[in-house]
């Protein structure tokens, strides 16, 4: 029997397994699972009319496959994605209903299909399909039915994990736009021709149902009624000419007459898009007055949204030339959505949400879960937080050690020498992992699959391939090898290989995914060296050559066009980075810095989900590389809990504040397109800080709003500890009551502190989980020298000498929202008041080791020491005869009530890990600041 044939007979065997799968229940034991393969397969050969013997010889492991597929697919679990969305709850669920009460009328031609393509020829488990129709009926009921209004513009976002499978769910999506209606749906791809001609060959296969070089039926194709009633404007790409939307291609076209619904899959490329943008506004529905295609619909889907898409120029009246493109098109129409996919919409979270062009997800943003048996960033690579540890798989492999006895110190892969030197030696490991994996899938039944290999050492095109000739080389003396010279070092290698990591590490994967399953996982390794041997000489002989994947090779990797399952391996750089999908991806060599973590996150094409060779998957890196990828693990994973948190409050888009969090001194930033104007960096560590509050906004009602705020505070506070000519001093105040006070204060912006929001994080984190700063003491000084005016706080009306300040005043003219004040640069304190609060034993001791000259104050550091683990706030009020008389007299205007002011300062919490925030506009305004800033 032919490869061919195997694999068709491998094929049918799991369509019809995938089928009865889903329509029986779950087995309980793997006997019985077994039992029921047999049955099938005596079934399959009673209808080839061959014996069961002559199948198991063409196909001796189909049994173990079969079986993997079908324990696999029970263990599986699926959720529903997490929605922040400007609809309200009862609304969204309205619209959902809606939908699935016009599932019941007979439109649903693609969708129907498509669901049959998943399960017969994907062979998708149901619960899988199922989770796909729940996301995709989540985002139609964000877009309206285009049949029932004149006019929308609807913007979401949905973010996936890399190689997850948005795909799947943008075409899922496609085919049900199609069924209710929309006229043109354009979907954008990257930006190099090869991952626009993936793209197209996936829709293609998973919307259209025919091969547009070829014009046979495919995919989906196989369960449409007539052939399918959508168009494709575009092709793949051939030796002879490219099948993208460009003047030449445009020329070409029939004239649109609206028969049918068409589809156009275009790469973000200018001149592309305006061919696009020109071929439309040509068509015959255009209104000449208005400029608008008013009657026809748009849909359009933009793949990987956060790259090119974005307005990135610094001068905010400027626009990005691709951006520019994109928003024109839409704009040409009346009835248009626009949603993005992404794995790494870290530069889409800081736009402008009431720039239009900008295009802020301010509809919906929609966080696509993944099913329980995938392999991402966080699976690989662990998280770290506060409170808790997420392990890494034991899957990832540091080179540093293997290549130090090769490398001079200092030195890297970068400074090896391909050309003359060979492979070093941690590539050479890499590839032999690569190999044995290849030939143990073979011994599992998982011959007839792709199995692939990825090396990235840099996006140099020259570096590419001088890399590939070296590992093409190392490739050939292999084959040598295998073919009876006698070089024993090899096969020594790969016996060590095979029982001091793939053993050892398939036990661990084994205990580590039971617990994960709650099924009792077993890898089957059950085979003797000498069986691994002749499973290696099989794997290389259909071992194809090294290819060069870059925008100058003319290597091809086209997993869905050959016929035969690929076995390969493959050097490149961009390209292999972002959105290109490497089938049977097994073994990757990544050695490629970059400081960005949406550049990082693209490039793990590595995640996704491997099936019955989990326990196999490995990832060569350096140390200081894997520390980037697990800080980018971090960041995918907070931002992942952020949405997920923000979701279940029933948050929108509009209210969405976003912040990515990294270590202050990480070497990674979120992303190389955020515009400095439209992002904050904070500080969330106040551990020692030291922040004074003496900035007002000059307005009547806020400065007595503040004064009766106080009032109510000294009274919560209760008799004073201590009442001196000096001070009046409340010791061990609760912690919580100075929080509530300093978070309904009313602050100027220009003012040194004007974050409470953020402090009160802070102080509550540190008092939950480290114990620390639980009390303040409280101070209001009795001043020596004073105004002429006196405020009273309190129902016990404390007397408050107000302090003599001078200060600058900005103009509503400059600040556009009030005069605001600001008193001695914006410093409250007076530094004799540090050592008030502290008790009389504590003062005693402070003196004692930092005795002062006559006239000296003490430095806040060695106060510090003796208040230990308690905060003070001191309290001040300002004369506002001294302020109308000096500050105020030029603006021709007066306050009637003194303003409060104060100072705070922290002890230190070295536990707090030190961080840093980059936040965008609406989360530093709700979150940092809060409602009370001006």
């Amino acid at each position: 029997m032919s490869n061919a044939h195997q694999m068709e007979v491998n094929d049918e065997l799991e369509s019809m397994l995938s089928v009865k799968m889903n329509k029986k229940d779950k087995w309980h034991r793997r006997e019985d699972a077994l039992a029921f393969i047999r049955r099938l397969i005596d079934a399959h050969c009673l209808m080839e009319g061959i014996t069961r013997d002559e199948l198991l010889q063409a196909n001796p492991h189909i049994e173990e496959k079969l079986l993997q597929s079908m324990l696999e697919a029970r263990y599986i679990t699926t959720h529903e994605g997490k929605c922040l969305s400007s609809l309200d709850a009862k609304t969204l669920k309205e619209r959902k209903k809606e939908i699935e009460e016009l599932k019941k009328i007979p439109i649903w031609n693609q969708w129907e299909a498509y669901k049959k393509h998943l399960l017969i020829n994907k062979k998708f488990p149901q619960q899988i399909i199922d989770n796909v129709d729940a996301d995709t009926d989540t985002l139609l009921a964000h877009l309206p039915m285009p049949k029932k209004m004149k006019e929308f513009f609807k913007i979401g976002i949905c973010m996936g994990a890399v190689q997850s499978g948005k795909t799947l769910n943008y075409a899922g999506l496609t085919n049900k736009l199609i069924d209710v209606g929309y006229d043109i749906i354009i979907i954008l791809s990257g930006i190099p021709s090869s991952l626009r001609n993936q793209t197209q060959t996936r829709m293609e296969t998973d919307v259209i149902g025919i091969d547009t070089l070829t014009g046979k039926k495919i995919g989906i194709g196989m369960f449409l009624p007539n052939g399918g009633e959508v168009e494709i404007y575009t092709k793949q790409d051939s030796e002879e000419e490219s099948g993208d939307f460009n003047l030449t291609h445009m020329r070409h076209l029939p004239v649109y007459q609206r028969k049918k619904q068409i589809v156009i899959v275009a790469k973000k490329n200018p001149h592309m898009l305006n061919a696009l943008k020109t071929w439309l506004r040509e068509l015959p529905f255009m209104n000449e007055q208005s400029g608008k295609l008013e009657d026809l619909s748009l849909a359009l889907i933009d793949d990987e949204c956060d790259n090119a898409s974005l307005n990135i120029e610094k001068d905010a009246s400027k626009r990005s030339s691709i951006n520019e493109k994109i928003t024109d098109i839409l704009n040409l129409f009346n009835k248009r959505v626009f949603i993005g996919y992404s794995a790494s919409p870290f530069a889409n979270i800081y736009l402008d949400p009431d720039d239009k062009n900008s295009l802020f997800p301010n509809d919906f943003m929609y966080l696509l879960k993944t099913p329980n048996n995938y392999l991402g960033p966080v699976e690989y690579f662990g998280v770290t937080l506060k409170n808790k540890r997420i392990p890494g798989l034991p899957l990832v492999r540091e080179t540093d050690e293997i290549d130090k006895t090769h490398f001079r110190k200092g030195e890297t892969v970068h400074d090896w020498d391909y050309e003359m030197n060979g492979v070093n030696p941690s590539l050479a490991k890499a590839i032999n992992s690569f190999v044995l994996s290849g030939a143990i899938r073979i011994l599992r039944g998982q011959g007839n699959e792709h199995h692939s290999m990825m090396v990235h050492n840099s996006v140099s095109v020259k570096s590419h391939e001088i890399l590939t000739k070296a590992i093409q080389n190392y490739i050939d003396e292999i084959k040598v090898v295998t073919k009876g010279k006698p070089l024993k070092r090899f096969w020594k290698r790969l016996l060590e290989l095979w029982e001091q990591d793939f053993l050892v590490t398939s036990s661990q994967m084994e205990q580590i995914d039971s617990e994960r399953f709650k099924e009792i996982i077993k890898y089957n390794n059950d085979f003797s060296f000498k069986e691994i041997q002749n499973a290696v000489i099989e794997f290389l002989n259909d071992l194809e050559d090294v290819r060069e994947i870059n925008g100058k090779s003319e290597d091809e990797l086209d997993f869905h066009k050959t016929n035969k399952k690929l076995k390969v391996i493959c050097v490149g750089g961009a390209i292999l980075s972002r959105g290109y999908t490497i089938e049977g991806l097994a073994c990757s060599y990544y050695m490629r810095n970059s400081l960005y973590n949406d550049t990082v996150l693209q490039a793990m094409r590595f995640a996704g989900y491997k099936g019955n060779y989990r326990d196999m998957i490995r990832v060569f890196t350096s140390k200081g590389i894997k520390q980037i990828f697990q800080e980018t693990a971090k960041v995918v994973y907070m931002l992942s809990e952020q949405l997920s948190k923000m979701a279940e409050q029933a948050r929108t888009p509009e209210d969405f504040g976003l912040f990515i969090e990294t270590k202050r001194k990480s070497q990674t930033k979120p992303s190389a397109k955020i515009r400095p104007e439209s992002s904050y960096k904070i500080d969330p560590n106040f551990s020692g800080a030291s922040k004074d509050v003496a900035a007002f906004l000059l307005e009547d009602d806020i400065l007595k709003k503040n004064r009766e705020l106080t009032s109510d505070f000294i009274d919560k506070l209760g008799k004073p500890t201590k009442q001196t000519k000096h001070e009046i001093t409340w010791n061990g105040v609760d912690t919580r009551k100075v929080i509530d006070y300093i978070c309904q204060f009313n602050y100027s912006r220009y003012g040194r502190f004007h974050a409470p929001l953020l402090l009160r994080r802070y102080l509550e984190e540190v008092m939950t989980d480290y114990h620390s700063t639980k009390m303040f003491d409280v101070v209001i000084p009795v001043l020596s020298r004073y105004g002429k005016d006196t405020a009273y706080l309190g129902s016990s009306k404390f007397k408050v000498r107000t302090a003599r300040r001078n200060g600058v005043v900005y103009t509503t003219e400059e600040t556009g929202n009030g005069n605001h004040l600001i008193l001695s640069g914006g410093r409250a304190l007076t530094s004799r008041h540090l050592v008030y609060g502290l008790t009389e034993q504590e003062l005693h001791e402070l003196n004692k080791k930092y005795p002062l000259p006559k006239g000296m104050v003490h430095k806040e550091e060695q106060v510090r020491q003796f208040r230990t683990d308690r905060g003070q706030l001191v309290l001040y009020a300002y004369c506002k005869d001294f302020i109308n008389e000096t500050a105020l007299a030029k603006l021709g205007v007066e306050v009637s009530y003194s303003p409060i002011g104060f100072h705070f300062n922290l002890p230190f919490c070295k536990e707090y890990e030190d961080r840093e925030q980059l936040t965008n506009h609406i989360y530093y305004w709700n979150e940092i600041l809060g409602g009370n800033v001006k």
